[in-house]
């Protein structure tokens, strides 16, 4: 699944939800999540430039938007919006502390 995921991540390290990413964003909540992978793997230049981008991204108020893009193509019957979102905030956190949420 990793080399899936790899192969669609953006030249800035950010990773679309789907790969007809048709209008070229990218998914705050994957980016982040895929940068704790990233990270429990040791592919560390890879985590950083996730990590990177979501630092690009990152809002004012500390929290994350959803995507990069209003209308972020999912391939499904919904988008995400650049709306701040908590769910990237979330996996940014684990993420940056490299804690695994399904390892206690």
């Amino acid at each position: 699944m990793l080399d899936i995921a790899d192969s669609m991540r953006l030249p800035d390290g950010g990773y679309p939800f789907y790969s007809e990413n048709q209008n070229g964003g990218w998914w705050a909540e994957g980016t982040a999540f895929t940068a704790l992978m990233l990270r429990e793997r040791n592919e560390y230049e890879k985590n950083i430039a996730a990590m990177n981008a979501l630092c690009s991204i990152q809002l004012e108020s500390g929290l994350f938007p959803a995507a990069t893009v209003e209308h972020l193509s999912t391939g499904l019957s919904w988008e995400y919006s650049t709306d701040p979102c908590v769910a990237p905030t979330a996996w940014f956190i684990m993420a940056a502390n490299g804690f695994d949420p399904y390892v206690f």
